[in-house]
């Protein structure tokens, strides 16, 4: 009789945790929906968290209304809208890590370019790292050799970086970093002007917690596009192998919004040496910036170890952007 109560409570047990684990998975996997409005020829980004796949619930061929994109990481996805006359379309879009979404796209005439072109669906940052430090502004300078290559030049050093670090493609972005498909990139002679320039801001930021310090050092405008410049210093004893980057518009109101980068220039992730420095450059595309706002700035270390982070504030953009 005891035998049997046990086992009846036991298929109880199991039956119990067989539900909860159901539930439970039934609301990792809980489809999200969102309404996306787009314009004719205006060139819309939803940002996820993880790579996505997509497809669209149409009338008909939905090549006919839409050219459907994915970001160079394959997080974000890129709708260029053809005609005015829509039929009511769905894009149901699913994340590797398991989240799915339903997204109702609507026409709109009159959109609002900074706030209805740009949808960022996604935790708001490239965080898959270990650690989170935030740097401080400060006023101490540190004179580091100037390093000019992106990577150690010899064939020797590449060989042993390559045993070292045998998972890390070198010669390829990190897979992290998400890349801006529309962005239309500037000449080369602005580019190159702006990497050799003096610098007008110069804002150093730290954390004694690490040995890596970012100067913001120059932000220029050229046509519909912005660039940052940054100098990343190394006083540690070890390399740091430069990760992925990403600009975030953080508004007054509360909301946010990823500029993620159309090109950083040097196109190599630089690797830099110990005692070393080295110039980058951002570049994005502009949008209004009130002096109210704050842009965040994020940089992580290929092997996502730590992920580092900076504000701007709004003023110094306006100003540049003014000027």
């Amino acid at each position: 009789m005891i035998m049997k109560k046990y086992k009846i409570y036991k298929i109880l047990f199991l039956l119990m945790a067989a539900l909860n684990i159901y539930d439970t998975n039934a609301q990792d996997n809980a489809t999200e929906s969102r309404t996306i409005k787009v314009k004719k020829g205006l060139l819309s980004q939803i940002d996820f968290t993880t790579q996505v796949s997509a497809d669209f619930t149409l009338p008909k061929n939905s090549t006919d209304y839409f050219e459907l994109g994915y970001t160079k990481a394959g997080r974000s996805l890129i709708i260029t809208t053809k005609q005015e006359t829509l039929p009511p379309t769905t894009l149901t879009v699913a994340e590797t890590n398991g989240k799915k979404w339903t997204i109702t796209i609507e026409y709109k005439e009159d959109i609002d370019l900074e706030n209805e072109s740009n949808y960022d669906f996604s935790d708001n940052n490239i965080k898959t790292t270990q650690s989170n430090i935030v740097l401080s502004e400060t006023d101490r300078k540190l004179s580091l050799e100037k390093q000019t290559e992106a990577l150690p030049y010899s064939i020797s050093e590449m060989n042993q970086l390559t045993k070292i670090y045998p998972q890390i493609d070198f010669a390829q972005p990190p897979p992290e970093q998400t890349i801006n498909l529309a962005y239309t990139d500037n000449d080369a002679a602005f580019i190159d002007d702006l990497y050799n320039s003096r610098p007008e801001l110069n804002q150093a930021f730290k954390n004694d917690m690490v040995n890596i310090r970012v100067v913001c050092q120059n932000l220029r405008f050229n046509g519909t596009n912005a660039y940052l410049k940054i100098l990343v210093q190394n006083d540690g004893t070890e390399n740091f192998l430069t990760g992925a980057m990403l600009l975030s518009l953080l508004r007054e109101n509360g909301t946010s919004l990823s500029l993620h980068p159309g090109s950083i220039y040097p196109n190599k992730f630089p690797i830099i040496k110990p005692k070393s420095q080295i110039a980058l450059i951002y570049a994005f595309k502009a949008y209004d910036v009130s002096e109210q706002d704050n842009l965040k700035f994020e940089i992580q270390d290929r092997l996502q170890k730590i992920n580092l982070e900076l504000k701007i504030a709004g003023s110094v953009y306006y100003a540049a952007k003014k000027d």
